[in-house]
């Protein structure tokens, strides 16, 4: 169960930086496009914000995970599908 909490950590985190990246790219898009100047700049704000979020989640899953294989041996609580 732990292994599959930290994979979840690390699934949460590659989406954030997708959605990060998006969004930073409609932003700067939208900047340049004109517009009202404070809501993109809250915008680009927002999407670097999850680029942070996602990548120290990402950091620290990969930690995690290398503590949890370090206690338990590599492959540890592993879930192979059933065939």
């Amino acid at each position: 169960m732990q292994r599959i909490a930290i994979n979840r950590g690390r699934t949460f985190a590659i989406a954030a930086i997708v959605i990060g990246v998006l969004w930073v790219a409609v932003a700067v898009a939208l900047l340049f496009t004109g517009g009202n100047l404070a809501i993109h700049l809250a915008q680009l704000i927002l999407g670097l914000a999850f680029l942070v979020l996602g990548v120290r989640r990402l950091m620290s899953s990969r930690k995690e995970l290398r503590r949890f294989e370090e206690e338990n041996g590599v492959g540890a609580g592993d879930q192979k599908p059933v065939s």
